[in-house]
């Protein structure tokens, strides 16, 4: 076996062929966690890391990134206009953290696949219904003041949301605001 301490680039047409790696770890530390095979379509980067072993990246646009993040992140039967505001949110958010968050600078790539960013796949796990919503939201974010939104969003807020100034290291957000999940 050959060892490189250099990134390798996998490279298809994408057109035409994915590149399938297998028993990528997912989930760390979450009862949901394991390992999977994964698709991908087009560029691969494979960065050896001395913890890690190998840091798997898939160089994709923002709007591919999405057709795999919307599956993961909402239920199967989600009405289309659901859908369509969660890829809304969800890009606002994935713009949002590679613009402000420098949380993954040290890493060869901009988001990673678990909760802490977005929820990503990659091709296997993409459905028409999801492409359909990305699509036609293309370019459509959330902006507060001429400014992109921090777009949280979460499965499960227990009843009730917080404001942001009531979040540990937040300063008050005026669009995050207390308000209950149902009626």
């Amino acid at each position: 076996m050959a060892k490189s301490r250099e990134t390798i680039i996998l490279e298809t047409n994408k057109s035409i062929y994915t590149i399938i790696i297998h028993r990528v770890p997912h989930g760390h530390g979450f009862a949901w966690g394991g390992t999977q095979d994964r698709e991908y379509r087009g560029r691969i980067e494979l960065t050896p890391d001395p913890q890690a072993g190998l840091i798997i990246a898939d160089d994709i646009i923002l709007e591919e990134y999405l057709y795999s993040v919307l599956p993961a992140e909402m239920p199967r039967h989600s009405p289309l206009e659901a859908l369509k505001a969660q890829a809304v949110i969800a890009r606002s958010e994935a713009m949002y953290r590679k613009q402000y968050e420098e949380v993954h600078n040290q890493h060869p790539y901009d988001l990673c696949d678990g909760q802490h960013c977005q929820v990503y796949g990659g091709l296997s796990v993409e459905r028409p219904q999801e492409r359909r919503a990305v699509n036609e939201t293309r370019g459509i974010i959330l902006t507060h003041q001429s400014e992109l939104v921090h777009a949280l969003f979460h499965a499960n807020c227990g009843g009730h949301t917080q404001t942001a100034k009531e979040i540990v290291g937040w300063t008050g957000e005026p669009y995050l605001e207390s308000a209950p999940d149902t009626d």
